[in-house]
């Protein structure tokens, strides 16, 4: 009887383990403020995360790809400026944003193999 409660308890135990193990490995949709903050693999500063915020629904509404993983963000003292890095891990498949503050209207994006970013939304010639 001691024996079969023992089992019982431990498959008990396991049925749990494997549950939450299941749970916790649930895939993020990759547009989320979930994945990208998962993906950066440390947690960020309120400032960090408050750009990361502001910059996630400023790419979708311009129609940037918000698809790949976020490996970085920093602040870049010398250009004023936030760099936030995305890499899936392919080649050409990295790209970087430029954010001048957390409450800006445009961005710029670099694709890594190129020198040159592109400006969204992009600038209107007056004409």
């Amino acid at each position: 009887m001691h024996t079969q409660l023992r089992i019982l308890a431990i498959a008990l135990l396991a049925l749990f383990a494997v549950r939450a193990q299941a749970q916790a490995l649930r895939p993020l949709p990759t547009n989320s403020l979930a994945f990208h903050l998962q993906s950066l693999g440390r947690m960020p500063t309120k400032a960090e995360r408050d750009v990361i915020e502001a910059a996630l629904p400023l790419m979708q509404r311009h129609g940037c790809s918000t698809d790949f993983p976020l490996r970085s963000v920093k602040y870049d003292d010398t250009k004023k400026e936030w760099v936030l890095f995305f890499d899936e891990g392919k080649p050409d498949a990295a790209f970087r944003v430029f954010l001048p503050h957390k409450d800006s209207a445009w961005f710029e994006v670099q694709h890594v193999p190129r020198r040159w970013r592109m400006r969204f939304p992009a600038e209107r010639k007056k004409g």
